[in-house]
């Protein structure tokens, strides 16, 4: 018995020919291939990770705050710019 798991999985024609290209240039199969990307995305995943100081389910959350108040900077910022521009005129 091995520890591997089989699916199948659907991928855009662009996608699967740079998979294939880039298999062939790292003298992998596909599947080699696959892998070997998906481990790498998780292990530097995992290693920005664990320098962060919260971990784990709270990212999609914490992210979302980030991004809402990155968009109230930029509002804030163009409210700034407009003032500035009204002022020196």
């Amino acid at each position: 018995m091995n520890d591997f798991s089989h699916f199948r999985l659907r991928l855009p024609v662009d996608l699967k020919e740079i998979i294939e290209k880039k298999a062939k240039e790292n003298n992998r199969s596909i599947n080699a291939e696959i892998l070997y990307i998906l481990s790498n995305h998780y292990k530097t995943f995992n290693n920005v990770e664990s320098q962060l100081p919260i971990h784990g389910k709270d990212y999609p959350i914490l992210f979302g705050e980030l991004f809402k108040q990155i968009k109230q900077l930029n509002t804030i910022t163009e409210k700034l710019k407009k003032n500035k521009n009204n002022t020196d005129d």
